[in-house]
């Protein structure tokens, strides 16, 4: 069988995110925004991998999937979401769940006991393309649509619990790290100066998109009329999401007993994006230590300087920082820490 290099949909996995290259790809390789990031120990997940968010290429470096990550307990309560511990669906062979759905019967059989679907939790990845291949025959398959169809009940009740409320759930999209704008402890100067510097990195590293800079890809995030139906659009975003590795050979990474809980890959996700952060002030202090010792490029001349700030700017010019706030609202990190 041919092998594909990137993985199969409606597949498990195990995941492993890479923090480094995520920060180092965006340009920010000070000492101490690398040794921050240096010091984390990102785990193995299981996950099952959704349907792709974009078209891949013979070229990708990357491509986008919605992804879930498995659980072996109860979720946690989100009443936010109108989301109640007992929204799980077992995996078989698993049945301890006396009130819920029946398990989901994957192909071939599921080789751990204790594993359940979350309700709505589902996020955004950034998945490595494999030169050599991916083994599909070591997949194992579980159709989207029985395990969408097993949380209909889940689905009702979340929306009994909100209308009971009188609210509605706050998020409809995939949910990954934010970079929100809101709550931040900067300035309107500083918080202009960050969003710019994050676009203009995030577009000289050929971020916006999968393909390898130079091969073609589009290496600007200006808006179009396009409908993205390949999903293959400039996305000011995509620097954001998270950056795995997988492997499709799940007993081979994981034993049934070190199934890490989805919580530690969100609590992951928050910490590099926290790194970003960080490592964007400091950037951004340079610039303008730089610019103030130089001249010759005060005003924003050099190619990564952060912009002067004016209130007469372009309704658009932070346009690529706000899509990627308002796309990742679900996990808003509400603090921005100084950089050291």
């Amino acid at each position: 069988m041919a092998r594909l290099t990137f993985p199969p949909p409606f597949t498990y996995a195990v995941i492993r995110m890479d923090p480094v290259t995520m920060v180092k790809d965006l340009g920010l390789d000070d000492p101490a925004t690398l040794a921050e990031v240096e010091g984390m120990s990102p785990k193995k997940y299981l996950v099952y991998i959704e349907w792709p968010g974009e078209l891949p290429m013979p070229d990708s470096r990357w491509c986008k999937y919605d992804i879930n990550p498995i659980g072996t307990t109860l979720r946690p309560a989100d009443e936010r979401n109108g989301i109640t511990p007992d929204m799980v669906l077992p995996i078989s062979p698993n049945a301890k769940h006396e009130h819920g759905p029946e398990p989901v019967q994957p192909t071939p059989s599921f080789p751990f006991s204790n594993c359940y679907h979350w309700y709505f939790n589902t996020l955004r990845a950034r998945v490595r393309v494999h030169k050599e291949g991916y083994d599909q025959s070591s997949s194992i398959f579980m159709s989207s649509l029985a395990v969408n169809r097993r949380f209909e009940d889940a689905y009702h009740r979340s929306i009994a619990l909100l209308n009971k409320r009188g609210e509605t759930s706050t998020s409809d999209t995939p949910a990954t790290s934010s970079l929100s704008t809101s709550d931040l402890d900067l300035n309107s100067c500083e918080m202009q100066t960050i969003s710019e510097l994050y676009r203009r990195l995030a577009v000289k590293h050929g971020l916006l998109t999968s393909m390898s800079p130079g091969d073609g890809a589009l290496d600007s995030d200006d808006d179009s009329d396009s409908d993205d139906l390949f999903g293959w659009d400039p996305d000011p975003a995509t620097a954001l999401l998270p950056l795995v590795d997988a492997w499709l050979e799940i007993e081979q990474h994981l034993s049934e007993d070190e199934i890490p809980s989805p919580v530690d890959f969100d609590a992951e996700i928050r910490e590099v994006v926290a790194i970003i952060k960080r490592g964007l002030l400091r950037y951004a202090s340079k610039g303008r230590a730089v610019s103030a010792a130089s001249p010759s490029i005060r005003g924003g001349s050099s190619e990564d300087a952060p912009p002067p700030h004016s209130d007469s700017n372009s309704a658009g010019e932070d346009q690529g920082w706000r899509l990627a706030a308002e796309s990742y609202e679900a996990f808003a990190l509400n603090d921005w820490p100084r950089p050291e």
